[in-house]
């Protein structure tokens, strides 16, 4: 929290740091590249913004993963410090639209699949697409494994998202 001798620290909403994971999983999977930060247009508003990103690792030949925790700043959420997986694969031949994103783990859920909202989608779309080179598609995963703060799911619950996960990355078949 913020007091007289500290002026209040601004942070982000969860969907910048799913955001940043996808790019830096996307460059990793493409050139190998790793980056201790990964800067992304934030849209609305129209800024760029600079995020640690703690992890990434090649899952196979066609997967990536990164993974960013999530900080809010002086601001109360309750995703405080939750670390966010982002995995990118290519996408199977079939797929015709240039990135799918997926909920994953820990993301809710509502009658039409992931409830991902408008400006998440926008941020994660828009900021990938100018990653991609043109006939290159792929399906972006955010995940949060410790979402549920349940502390018996707390303990046996991030394995078994780990290993669904890490499944889902190596599953596909890519379309290169």
């Amino acid at each position: 929290m913020s007091d007289v001798n500290h002026p209040p620290q601004s942070g982000y909403t969860l969907p910048v740091f799913a955001c940043a994971g996808a790019i830096a999983a996307l460059r990793h999977l493409s050139t190998e590249y790793t980056s201790p930060t990964v800067t992304l247009d934030l849209l609305q508003p129209a800024e760029l913004a600079e995020i640690p990103i703690e992890q990434v690792a090649r899952l196979s030949e066609y997967a990536a993963l990164a993974i960013t925790r999530s900080d809010p700043g002086d601001n109360l959420d309750l995703t405080r410090h939750t670390p966010i997986w982002s995995i990118v694969r290519w996408a199977p031949i079939e797929q015709t639209a240039q990135i799918v994103l997926e909920g994953g783990e820990g993301i809710g859920r509502h009658r039409q699949g992931a409830a991902i909202y408008a400006y998440a989608r926008e941020l994660l779309a828009t900021n990938l697409a100018r990653e991609l080179a043109t006939g290159q598609k792929l399906r972006s995963r955010s995940s949060c494994p410790q979402a549920d703060s349940s502390p018996c799911v707390r303990l046996t619950q991030p394995l078994a998202w780990s290993m669904a996960s890490l499944y889902w990355a190596l599953a596909a078949s890519p379309s290169r």
